[in-house]
């Protein structure tokens, strides 16, 4: 009799045990699929934000914490006639005219990450050595970007003459 008694309650056991199997199983497919649609959607979202950065006509640049170029967008060639990957991982002021280099110097060593900064004229050096006016605007954004903090500066070229 006891034995009979074990034996029913470990099949109803077994039966309870089947059931939550079947229950996790279906839980973590809809975990899974909702997994699925949610880096579905980052990467819908990735795409249209490269999409914007790469055919934006201002030079849109991520700087890590040493202002070193992590990211810059590819209408640094159209400006500059530097080609993204020369740009990248390069600190700022290899491209700022060196009259400026001061001025960005000093501007950047007082930069607060939790203030907008000032917008700032300032000259570039393109690629064929020649200079061209920017109006730089940085923004504390907080980005990490391959593994690093970033903040993001961007920059408008200028039209026509312009007083120091």
């Amino acid at each position: 009799m006891f034995k009979y008694f074990c034996d029913k309650r470990i099949l109803t056991l077994k039966r309870r045990v089947k059931d939550l199997e079947t229950r996790l199983k279906s839980v973590n497919e809809k975990n899974t699929l909702s997994a699925i649609y949610s880096k579905k959607d980052t990467l819908e979202q990735e795409g249209i934000f490269k999409l914007l950065l790469d055919n934006v006509n201002d030079i849109v640049t991520l700087f890590s914490s040493g202002n070193i170029i992590v990211y810059i967008s590819p209408s640094c060639y159209t400006h500059l006639g530097y080609h993204p990957e020369e740009m990248e991982g390069k600190h700022s002021l290899t491209f700022v005219h060196p009259d400026d280099q001061a001025i960005m110097l000093e501007l950047m060593n007082k930069t607060d990450y939790h203030l907008s900064f000032p917008i700032k004229a300032h000259r570039l050096v393109h690629k064929d050595g020649s200079a061209i006016w920017v109006e730089s605007h940085w923004k504390p954004i907080f980005l990490e970007y391959n593994g690093q903090q970033t903040h993001a500066v961007y920059s408008t070229r200028m039209l026509g003459e312009i007083n120091k």
